[in-house]
């Protein structure tokens, strides 16, 4: 499994720039720092070192590991990494303008495969200084990129069968400083300008099959903060997190932008989806797990043989966020869930199909809401292996309270909103058949309902009955509040009695 933070890895340099202190530094020191991160990131290294007493000379150098989960194993074969001592105290690394890299797996099954890429650079540069007790890196690259050499599968005849595909990512400069001891310590900040990949594959014969993908990402920023406690590795992100392991993580791009054409037999598939700017955010340790993220100004198009027409349209804005604790505690829990997916608009063609005098409101659709809460786990969600071989472990997790904030759909010129805040007594599990027994309010408002009716009504999809039995049912437990407005306010008492309107139903 790859993570985006262990990108330089990948590519071979765990390096970056940070502020020059003239510090005597040696390039073994260097060397078994870099190795070091490698064998935090759970990779294996057989290299042959050769030390001329001022520069150091990696041979034969090879990084791998299985990958987790999987019977695949993946190896970086970068042949040589020169570490040579220049005069101002700083260690230059010189690594191969290309090297080889292979991914391989030889299971029981046929699922079995062998990729080989290739990972070029053009004026990369590389240096480390010594910052005090801690050891800083400066990396820069006009790009670095992995193209696609050979593939073979169980099930692929490259006889009949082509693929071409190139990663490759632009404008380079990053800066990382890391710190070793009891606990590894690493910063980094970097910025790309851009992420761009193709692949195109064609097939012949029987099934004939043509396809081009575009991907790409512009103005990319990132930042790292990572706290790996000794001997913890990062291909076991439980059990690095059980001892220790913070991890903080931000990322942030201009645009994307993907394209996908492709055509089978006679049919042609098209899709294009783009976005404006979004940023992403995640942070985990052994207490909880945190991510948000949001992108803004989207168009999506598709056409497909199975569509009557193309289905293109746009989503102003779209945010998530979650806060979810991961492990039991003796008291209780904060957690937090929110989405908001804002401006989804459909073309006039897609509209006209089942509503082509416009009768309903073509305003872009909306969905909101937030979830605030407080409980606690049962059981430690990171020792899942345990779970399993001890089932007398998972204990019953409690809800103690929960807050509904900001809910809102709207569209076809109607919205409902709702609000409401509940606690819960775990100690009563009868009044509600096994249910903690809540407390609490909230209200729901509903605007533009009638307006909305009509509109169905005159484009035929409902009659004047269902309309009728409609409001009947709406009726009943709302009220109206203004033009076109219902409100419903309920309440659940201490005793388990439900009212709506002041009205009970329970």
């Amino acid at each position: 499994m790859f993570r985006l933070h262990f990108l330089p890895i990948a590519v071979g340099s765990m390096t970056w720039m940070a502020t020059l202190a003239h510090a005597e530094l040696n390039a073994q020191q260097v060397w078994q720092d870099i190795e070091q991160q490698f064998k935090d990131a759970g990779y294996m290294v057989a290299a042959t070192p050769f030390n001329d007493g001022k520069d150091l000379n990696i041979r034969d150098l090879q990084i791998a590991q299985i990958i987790p989960d999987t019977e695949t194993q993946v190896i970086f074969d970068i042949g040589q990494m020169v570490f040579e001592k220049l005069s101002d105290g700083r260690v230059s690394i010189i690594m191969p303008d290309s090297y080889p890299i292979y991914l391989r797996r030889e299971g029981s099954d046929e699922n079995n495969f062998a990729l080989t890429l290739t990972q070029y650079s053009k004026d990369l540069t590389v240096f480390a200084t010594e910052q005090g007790d801690a050891m800083s890196y400066a990396y820069l690259a006009d790009y670095i990129g992995f193209r696609v050499k050979d593939f073979e599968a169980d099930d692929f005849d490259p006889n009949t069968v082509s693929l071409v595909a190139d990663l490759r990512i632009t404008d380079i400069t990053a800066t990382m400083t890391t710190q070793q001891g009891e606990v590894t310590a690493r910063d980094t900040a970097a910025t790309f300008g851009a992420i761009n990949f193709d692949m195109s594959a064609q097939a012949q014969g029987n099934d004939q099959f043509n396809a081009e993908v575009k991907f790409a990402v512009n103005a990319i920023t990132y930042a790292e903060q990572l706290s790996l406690p000794k001997g913890a590795s990062m291909m076991d992100p439980d059990a690095a997190m059980l001892a220790g392991l913070t991890y903080n993580t931000v990322f942030g791009a201009e645009n994307i932008r993907l394209e996908v054409d492709a055509q089978q037999d006679a049919d042609d598939i098209a899709l294009s989806f783009g976005s404006g700017p979004l940023d992403t955010t995640l942070s985990y340790s052994s207490d909880h797990i945190y991510l948000q993220g949001n992108a803004n100004d989207m168009q999506f198009d598709l056409l497909a043989p199975d569509l009557p027409l193309p289905v293109n349209g746009t989503l102003g804005k779209a945010s998530y966020n979650f806060d979810i604790p991961l492990s039991a505690q003796p008291k209780d829990q904060a957690f937090g869930l929110g989405m908001s997916f804002t401006g989804l608009g459909m073309s006039d063609s897609l509209w006209t199909l089942f509503d082509p005098q416009a009768y309903l409101s073509r305003d872009p659709l909306g969905l909101s809401f937030k979830v605030i809460g407080t409980g606690r786990l049962g059981v430690n969600l990171l020792e899942m292996d345990r779970m399993k071989r001890e089932p007398e472990y998972i204990k019953d997790g409690e809800l103690k309270s929960l807050r509904l904030e900001d809910f809102v759909i709207e569209g076809l010129g109607a919205r409902v909103m709702a609000q409401g805040d509940f606690t819960f007594d775990n100690s009563d599990l009868e009044t509600f058949d096994g249910m903690p027994r809540p407390q609490g309010s909230g209200t729901v408002v509903l605007n533009g309902l009638n307006d909305v009716m009509s509109s169905l009504l005159d484009l035929g999809l409902i009659d004047e009955s269902q309309m009728f039995m409609a409001r009947m049912m709406v009726g009943g437990f709302m009220m109206p509040t203004g033009d076109d407005e219902l409100t419903s306010e309920f309440k659940i008492t201490p005793d388990g009695e439900f009212f709506a309107n002041g009205q009970r139903l329970r």
